[in-house]
């Protein structure tokens, strides 16, 4: 017997339906249940990062269920976030939604953080800005 995606009127069958309203309310109903988000999550961390679920929750606990760059038990809005070496892959740590716009507006470049910790630190101390 020949698989269903060889198949042509099942496919059209299959496309027609899908484009009725009644089974995109479904559809979507279904992709929104706790379930669904749950295991939709558990994909994203596993195919973007390679790690578990319960990786994540362990390196949470890990860092004292703090953010790892700032130390805040504020996660913000989308929960805490993997952060990882964009060159490599590698996962660093569970960051925050600031801490993780940070990381990402910096580039992952020492340099430039070095240069905004300068900044702040004379900024902070009143010194002039100007270095002439």
């Amino acid at each position: 017997m020949r698989a269903r995606y060889h198949q042509p009127e099942v496919n059209e069958k299959l496309r027609l339906l899908r484009q009725q309203p009644e089974f995109k309310v479904r559809e979507k109903a279904r992709r929104e249940t706790p379930e669904a988000r749950a295991k939709a999550k558990a994909y994203h961390l596993y195919r973007n990062y390679g790690i578990t679920w319960d990786e994540r929750e362990a390196m949470i606990v890990c860092q004292g269920s703090v953010c790892a760059v700032c130390g805040s038990a504020e996660w913000g809005h989308m929960g805490p976030l993997v952060d990882h070496d964009h060159k490599t892959g590698e996962v660093r740590g569970i960051v925050c939604h600031k801490c993780n716009i940070g990381i990402g507006l910096i580039g992952d470049n020492l340099e430039r953080a070095k240069s905004v910790v300068d900044y702040l630190e004379k900024a902070q101390s009143r010194r002039p800005i100007c270095r002439t």
